[in-house]
């Protein structure tokens, strides 16, 4: 319950109308799906650790598969959160049709931001490297397909496993907070 309300409360922080792209409860959804996610796969990890493939009883190991199981709910959830922030971030340009453009007056030709631009061209342009390939599938799918190749395993391969798998979580997790500091950091000056 305390991890869940730390979460909460992280994701209440960026949560505000000046950044229409962190104005949204997919915020909250990617981060709960991504503790869930990360949480779920240390434990595999411990519980790996903790109990070798030769020294544990049946009862002993019941709880894994369910822990990697919900590693795997974790990350479909991370990425039907990502997919859905693709479609939702290049709508939000239009949030900004109604802001003038500030000039910065030792370059007055050239516009200090450009929202629409950098909202719209993000699935393509500057942050389409660290979304796709690192938020989607280094912090959603090497994950998910870690979880559910290691639900056969015990021991140090599947403590390793689920520790790759957490590793990937935590970089998925930077890649997507890095792009959407990049895509807040566009509109700083008009607000």
């Amino acid at each position: 319950v305390v991890s869940v309300a730390l979460v909460v409360v992280m994701a209440n922080s960026y949560t505000m109308e000046a950044r229409p792209v962190w104005d949204t409860p997919l915020l909250w959804l990617y981060y709960l799906a991504n503790a869930v996610l990360s949480g779920s796969l240390a434990c595999a990890a411990l519980a790996g650790i903790r109990r070798p493939a030769d020294a544990g009883s049946a009862a002993g190991s019941a709880g894994v598969p369910l822990v990697l199981t919900v590693a795997l709910a974790g990350a479909a959830i991370t990425l039907v959160a990502l997919v859905a922030y693709a479609v939702f971030i290049p709508a939000q340009a239009a949030a900004f049709t109604s802001v003038g453009n500030y000039f910065d007056p030792t370059h007055p030709t050239k516009v200090m931001a450009d929202p629409q631009g950098a909202l719209a061209g993000f699935l393509t342009g500057d942050q389409a490297g660290l979304f796709w390939a690192g938020a989607l599938v280094i912090g959603a799918l090497v994950p998910g397909a870690l979880a559910f190749l290691a639900r056969k395993r015990e021991g140090a391969t599947l403590a390793a496993m689920a520790a790759i798998g957490v590793l990937c979580a935590l970089a998925g997790g930077i890649c997507f907070r890095m792009v959407l500091y990049a895509l807040g950091f566009t509109v700083f000056v008009f607000y």
